[in-house]
């Protein structure tokens, strides 16, 4: 028998997932820069705000990243899968794109603040 303490339980369960899960998709804020990793090695940071065509290559794989109208996406991979490529376009800070096989990991960062990181006396 259900009582009405399980369905006040389940409602309160079923907003949290919803609301983590807008969270997730719309929490960051826009995206300033693109950095590129290659098995945890940074291999370059581009403004998001200048259109290009970025090949990474490691190790005899290769990933094709584009930079296009403040959003990012690998557009084309060697790895066999090719989830990366589906993980679509991103441009919040809250976003990335992985592609395991080729170690490769896109982020988005944040504006950059020019002040001190930290003080001294």
């Amino acid at each position: 028998m259900i009582r009405k303490a399980d369905i006040i339980l389940a409602a309160i369960i079923l907003a949290a997932g919803i609301l983590s899960s807008v969270l997730l998709i719309y929490g960051g804020g826009a995206g300033a820069a693109v950095r590129i990793t290659v098995d945890g090695t940074e291999y370059g940071t581009y403004d998001l705000d200048t259109d290009r065509i970025i090949q990474v290559e490691s190790n005899g794989h290769f990933n094709t990243v584009c930079i296009k109208d403040g959003q990012v996406s690998i557009i084309d991979a060697d790895c066999p899968d090719r989830l990366c490529i589906r993980q679509g376009w991103i441009s919040r800070t809250s976003q990335s794109i992985v592609c395991l096989p080729n170690k490769v990991v896109i982020e988005l960062t944040g504006p950059q603040d020019d002040g001190p990181d930290s003080f001294s006396s």
